[in-house]
């Protein structure tokens, strides 16, 4: 983009909106086929496989969300097909390696509260038992997956940081609670399909609550070995 020109608020706010749109469409064509898989196939055994080819997509599509939060739209073009494809490759494998074992546990998870054989009681504390930890490892996926689409570091040191800023920035952590509950209930009592339509609008909600721990990441723990995405694919 040329540096000398000076776009108008009009220019901006369009530009904002068809990105968004743009990034929703993306993000529903690299997910497409496992969509088909869960409509086609009804196994919840084999359903681990679609969701978790799903992970790198969400990846991609938080990259694209702290690139435009960090775009300078005076001087920078806004992320493109081309840089959430590079996203994706780029942090595939990375991705299954943390979010693999989520889908599987959370299959676990689901699977055995749904199916628990025991007294009423025992299964509705069960119950309970498997939705605290479902939101504890949930919440620490998205610290886990925004930290992994910004720096590298081993699923171990993933998971630590992830539950060190859970525990500390409660702020940013009730911002997140609070994304998730409003996305849950657009699911339950909308439509789930309807989520594919605010995609983007929901990262750019994960990123702007926690980028000030990416920040922090940064300065605090990138000089302790992991490295810089960005400056690795340069």
């Amino acid at each position: 983009m040329n540096q000398d020109y000076k776009p108008g608020i009009l220019t901006i706010v369009t530009s904002y909106i068809f990105f968004f749109m743009a990034m929703n469409l993306f993000f529903f064509l690299s997910i497409i086929s496992s969509l088909a898989w869960l409509l086609i196939i009804e196994s919840s055994l084999l359903n681990f496989i679609p969701i978790s080819l799903i992970g790198p997509s969400i990846t991609a599509l938080l990259c694209c969300m702290i690139k435009f939060k960090e775009t300078n739209f005076e001087k920078e073009d806004l992320p493109t097909a081309k840089d959430f494809m590079s996203f994706y490759k780029k942090n595939f494998m990375d991705t299954l390696k943390i979010w693999t074992p989520y889908v599987i546990l959370m299959v676990v998870l689901y699977t055995n509260a749904t199916y628990y054989d025991g007294s009423q009681f025992t299964r509705i504390l069960f119950t309970i038992v498997a939705l605290i930890g479902s939101i504890i490892f949930t919440l620490s996926m998205i610290y886990m997956l925004m930290i992994n689409a910004k720096f590298k570091f081993g699923s171990k040191d993933l998971f630590k940081l992830s539950l060190f800023y859970i525990l500390t920035d409660i702020k940013a952590t009730l911002s997140i609670v609070s994304v998730c509950i409003l996305s849950f209930a657009v699911a339950v009592l909308l439509s789930d399909l309807l989520l594919l339509l605010v995609a983007s609008e929901i990262g750019y909600l994960l990123v702007k609550y926690t980028y000030s721990m990416l920040e922090h990441v940064k300065d605090r723990f990138i000089e302790d070995g992991a490295k810089n995405k960005e400056q690795e694919a340069e």
